[in-house]
């Protein structure tokens, strides 16, 4: 779900350049009186709103690895990419920081 929901924002701020680059164009032909008025794209947004949809979609595509669930009565090894392991006993969410998670059964 958070790839979905961070294709989205991606796309919506590469959408957002298109649309200032397209403004920009309209508002230059509107100075000129040589075509009739045409209506923006969409209102003028400041430089920095699709830089900061990109961070927003790169800070959610980061979340889906960050976190796993832990079930009841089940260990769960977790080896990070930096090479640490870490055993993890209790139930609940817990943090896995993209590592590799290897699931025991408890007895």
């Amino acid at each position: 779900m958070f790839v979905i929901i961070s294709i989205l924002v991606l796309f919506f701020a590469v959408y957002l350049f298109y649309a200032r680059a397209y403004n920009a164009r309209v508002r230059k032909e509107n100075e000129s009186n040589e075509v009739r008025y045409k209506k923006p794209l969409l209102p003028d947004f400041s430089r920095m709103k699709p830089f900061l949809l990109i961070a927003l979609a790169v800070f959610i595509f980061s979340l889906e690895g960050m976190f796993f669930w832990a079930d009841a009565g089940t260990a769960y090894s977790i080896q990070y990419p930096w090479g640490g392991d870490k055993m993890v006993k209790t139930q609940g969410l817990k943090l896995k920081f993209w590592g590799r998670v290897i699931q025991f059964p408890m007895k």
